[in-house]
């Protein structure tokens, strides 16, 4: 069959779709989607496509908040473990062996101290509080 006879029988062949130089963006995402259109996809198959896209990339972003926030725990966790050790370490070591300041080792033991009743209390009230 010629071309000719295709458009005499009333199809119509798409133009391929060729980029040009200089065309903007904006050329290009019309063409995209005349190309979707065309392709046989509804408006409601790209609105549904495009809210997934969107619910992909609002999931992305959690993992990574998710993946900042837990370790940012574990950082904070082991500052506490470690200001702990340092206490307990001034704590039971002999007055020549230690390296603060007796209100240096106050100020630890107020954070230790002070971060252990507060885990513990916001602990208990959560698990009242969801029951």
């Amino acid at each position: 069959m010629s071309d000719d006879s295709n458009i005499e029988a009333g199809k119509k062949i798409p133009a391929p779709a060729v980029k040009r130089p200089g065309r903007s963006h904006s050329d290009e995402k019309t063409e995209k989607e005349v190309g979707n259109l065309l392709g046989g996809k509804t408006e409601q198959m790209l609105a549904r496509e495009s809210r997934e896209a969107e619910a992909r990339r609002n999931e992305a972003f959690r993992d990574h908040f998710e993946k900042i926030a837990i370790w940012a725990l574990y950082l904070i966790g082991a500052s506490i473990v470690a200001a702990a050790g340092i206490w307990l370490y001034h704590l039971l070591a002999p007055e020549c062996y230690r390296w603060l300041t007796k209100e240096q080792v106050d100020r630890i033991q107020d954070v230790v101290t002070g971060g252990i009743i507060v885990g513990i209390v916001s602990g208990h009230l959560k698990k009242r509080l969801s029951d």
